[in-house]
């Protein structure tokens, strides 16, 4: 997408997260070198992969950068799952790759899905790890929870992102318009959003 676009891919979210998190400047000022080098090379724009993904990392990026455009890309869950499996780490160096390859076929007025892997050199391949929760039935429980915090983004339906409190805001919302009267199983159709976290807005 990156190379696409023209603009630069900076792949050093968990770095800025940490960095973020702990309320250090040292994340701005890593990102905003990096942007620099970047202007300097005649990319004019970038792509953050995996940053933010809270609404406090939202608010921050925007005091720091003019961000013009956001876009929420979303994936089908079998090729989340596949591409979660398929993740590896050098021990040696502490590079990742990805061994899994992703070719899902057009369907309807869905395109054709087409992700080569992301394989090690040679020096690298005898070095390879797996994470011990990229397992399927751990990645799956985690797409299906939707990695939902207090301040956690989640997706509704690929359209917006939302917040415990907005989604109990909408809860609360949804029940006085029906005047109070309105099951927990009718919560999902009316927000978007699947039971587990309605039902934790309810009873929390």
């Amino acid at each position: 997408m990156a190379k696409l676009l023209g603009v630069s891919h900076i792949a050093t979210g968990d770095l800025i997260r940490d960095e973020m998190k702990a309320g250090t400047p040292v994340g701005k000022e890593l990102l905003q070198q990096r942007l620099e080098q970047d202007t300097q090379r005649g990319l004019q724009g970038f792509i953050l992969d995996g940053f933010p993904r809270t609404q406090h990392q939202a608010e921050t990026l925007l005091q720091s950068l003019p961000v013009r455009l956001a876009l929420n890309m979303s994936l089908a869950e079998e090729v989340l799952v596949t591409k979660c499996l398929g993740r590896r780490l050098c021990k040696h160096c502490g590079r990742n790759y990805n061994v899994a390859t992703i070719d899902v076929p057009a369907t309807g007025t869905r395109p054709r899905i087409w992700m080569p892997p992301l394989n090690p050199p040679p020096e690298c391949a005898p070095h390879l790890e797996q994470r011990a929760d990229d397992t399927e039935p751990v990645i799956r429980r985690r797409l299906q929870l939707g990695i939902l915090g207090d301040d956690l983004l989640h997706t509704i339906s690929g359209k917006e992102y939302i917040t415990t409190a907005r989604l109990k805001q909408d809860i609360n919302t949804a029940l006085a318009q029906a005047g109070g009267r309105l099951s927990l199983v009718e919560l999902p159709a009316l927000l978007g959003v699947d039971l587990v976290h309605c039902e934790a807005q309810v009873t929390g």
